[in-house]
C-alpha cells in the first residue's frame, strides 16, 4: 500500500519530555467544558462535575463513571474531551474499560479532531511509548492495572494499550516496528509479540458521532486504518525475526521469555492481503476524514 507523510507520521524518540507532552495536552484540551445532560439513569455526579474547575487534582474514581457508559448518557464528546487529559494521566490502562480509552477516543472521532489535538496526543503517546519500551516505564502516562494479577499480563496490556492508540493517532506501523527491534529490551520484544496478534476487536468500535450519518464512514475508516497497521506490522515482524529474537533472549538466559516467544511464533499468521482498490479507497477516505 502506497502512502505518503502526511497521513502516516513516523515513530521516532525526538519532541517534548514528558512534562512539556502532558502540558500541551492539557492546553489542548481547556476550551472545553462539562456539558450538562447527564442520563440520569446512571448518573448521579452531574452538578460534582460540572463544578470541577481544577481537573489536574480530579481523583479519578470522580469521572470514571464517565467512560463506563454510552457517551451519549455523558453528554457527549465536549465532556469526554475536557476529562480527556486526566483520564489519560491517572488511568490510560484501566482494565475495567470496555472498549478501552483508546477505543473510545477513536470511536468518538478522533480521526476528524482538530489537527493540533491530534498532535499534542501523538507526542504523549508516542514518548510514553518511547519510555516504555526502553525502561518498562510509561511516564508521563500513569500505570493503573486494576484487576491484572501478573507482571506479564501488565506489560501485554501496556503494549496493547501504547500500540493501540499510536494505530489511532497515524504513526507509520513499520518505523514503529523498526523502533522496537533496534530497542533490545524485554518490553520492546513484548511489543513486537503484541503487536502482531489481535489488538482489539475492530468490528466492536463502532463511531459515536455528532453527526450520526458520519458513523458508516468512520467506522469503514478504521478498520481499514487497522488493517494497514497489522499489514505494516507483520512486514516488518517476520517469523524470521522473531527466532533471531528468541535465541537473543535464550542466549541471556531469560528461558521465561524464550518460552513465551515460541508460544507467539507457533500462531504466527500474516494477514491476508486485500484487493488494491479497497486500500485506494481506503486512503482516500481517510484523506478526506482528517482534512476536514
Amino acid at each position: 500500500m502506497k502512502t505518503n507523510a502526511r497521513l502516516f507520521l513516523a515513530f521516532d524518540n525526538s519532541g517534548p519530555d514528558a512534562k512539556a507532552c502532558l502540558d500541551e495536552v492539557y492546553e489542548m484540551f481547556s476550551s472545553y467544558r462539562t456539558a450538562r445532560g447527564f442520563c440520569r439513569q446512571y448518573f448521579t455526579v452531574e452538578e460534582q462535575l460540572c463544578g470541577q474547575s481544577n481537573i489536574r487534582k480530579a481523583e479519578y474514581a470522580s469521572f470514571s463513571p464517565i467512560y463506563l457508559e454510552h457517551p451519549n448518557c455523558s453528554s457527549g464528546l465536549a465532556t469526554f474531551r475536557y476529562w480527556l487529559p486526566r483520564a489519560l494521566e491517572c488511568a490510560i490502562f484501566d482494565t475495567c474499560l470496555s472498549p478501552s480509552l483508546p477505543d473510545q477516543i477513536a470511536r468518538l472521532g478522533l480521526l476528524s479532531w482538530p489537527q493540533d489535538e491530534q498532535a499534542a496526543l501523538r507526542n504523549l503517546f508516542r514518548h510514553a511509548a518511547v519510555s516504555w519500551f526502553a525502561t518498562g516505564k510509561t511516564a508521563p502516562l500513569g500505570q493503573y492495572w486494576p484487576d491484572i494479577g501478573n507482571d506479564r499480563s501488565q506489560d501485554i496490556w501496556t503494549a496493547e494499550i501504547l500500540l493501540l492508540a499510536l494505530i489511532y493517532l497515524r504513526i507509520d506501523p513499520s518505523s514503529l516496528a523498526n523502533h522496537m527491534l533496534v530497542t533490545n529490551t524485554v518490553w520492546s520484544t513484548l511489543g513486537l509479540v503484541t503487536a502482531i496478534g489481535p489488538l482489539c476487536n475492530i468490528d466492536d468500535i463502532y463511531p459515536v458521532l455528532e453527526n450520526a450519518e458520519d458513523a458508516t464512514a468512520m467506522h469503514a475508516v478504521l478498520k481499514g486504518l487497522y488493517r494497514y497497521a497489522q499489514a505494516g506490522f507483520h512486514h516488518i515482524i517476520t517469523y524470521e525475526v522473531l527466532m533471531h529474537r528468541w535465541e537473543a533472549h535464550l542466549a541471556r538466559g531469560d528461558e521465561k521469555l524464550a518460552s513465551y516467544l515460541l508460544e507467539v511464533m507457533d500462531r504466527y499468521e500474516p494477514p491476508q492481503m486485500v484487493d488494491q482498490t479497497e486500500d485506494e479507497k481506503f486512503l482516500a477516505d481517510l484523506t478526506k476524514i482528517i482534512s476536514g
